[in-house]
């Protein structure tokens, strides 16, 4: 039998989309105060809002989704893209750096950005707004430290 290889992807975290679904809750609890209240609402303003509010939900999962980083034996692979899909592919052998960046807010819920550095590139990669940035920070450092023996 063919053992399948477990796939370690590593995507952003909800969590790093807060804003977006605090805007979501803004603009919802403007429509309950307006209802409640019964003010004027143009049916028209309200249809584009609920729209806006699915839209923002669905694009910000759409994103997350089409956004990856796969740490393979050999290489990191970042993926981005639906109609025009990216694939940038890294050899542990040419990174140089890792950084774990967090702010005191990323602590708080649990969230980091690790930047990449490359021999050969001057722009850095980043993974930005991952789970557990630790664990992928020592994972990233034992597999370059593993293609530099």
């Amino acid at each position: 039998m063919e053992e399948k290889r477990k796939r370690n992807i590593v995507r952003s975290s909800r969590k790093g989309y807060i804003p977006y679904y605090l805007m979501v809750v803004v603009v919802m609890l403007i429509i309950l105060y307006i209802i409640r209240n019964d003010l004027p609402l143009n049916r028209n303003a309200l249809i584009i809002a609920v729209a806006f509010m699915i839209l923002i939900l669905k694009l910000t999962e759409v994103h997350r989704i089409t956004h990856y980083y796969e740490l393979t034996p050999h290489m990191l692979l970042k993926s981005e893209g639906i109609f025009v899909h990216r694939l940038k592919k890294m050899s542990y052998g040419s990174m140089s750096q890792i950084h774990l960046n967090r702010s005191i807010l990323d602590k708080i819920i649990g969230i980091g950005t690790i930047e990449i550095a490359q021999f050969s590139e001057t722009v850095r990669t980043e993974i930005k707004n991952i789970n557990k940035p630790e664990k992928v920070l020592y994972e990233l450092a034992k597999r370059i430290k593993n293609m530099q023996e």
